[in-house]
C-alpha cells in the first residue's frame, strides 16, 4: 500500500527521495524503519499502538515548510487511499 499511496502523494507534494532518511534505509519516499526495534525502544501513541493493537504501522508526514494547504492536501490524499483499501473490508 506504502508504494500507492506515495505515488498519489507525490501528485500533490514534493517527496523526499534520499536513500536514507533519519538513518533509516528509504526509496522514493518510503522509510524502511526497523519498527519492531523502535517499537521495544520507544515512546509515544503510534509505537504504542503497534506494540498493543496492531500488527503494522503507517506513519506519514509532509514537509514542514511546504504551504498548510498542500500539506493538508497530501495527508488527504493518504486518509483517500486508505478509506478506499480498508472500506470494503467493512462493508
Amino acid at each position: 500500500m506504502g508504494a500507492d499511496i506515495v505515488r498519489r502523494v507525490a501528485e500533490v507534494c514534493p517527496l523526499n527521495t534520499c536513500v536514507e532518511i533519519e538513518g533509516h534505509r528509504a526509496h522514493n519516499g518510503l522509510v524502511f524503519a526497523d519498527v519492531d526495534k523502535e517499537a521495544l525502544c520507544g515512546e509515544g501513541i503510534p509505537l504504542h499502538m503497534y506494540r498493543d493493537h496492531t500488527d503494522h504501522l503507517l506513519t506519514c508526514e509532509s514537509p514542514t515548510g511546504g504551504q498548510m494547504v498542500q500539506r493538508v492536501a497530501a495527508h488527504r490524499v493518504v486518509l483517500q487511499c486508505l478509506v478506499e483499501a480498508y472500506l470494503p473490508t467493512f462493508t
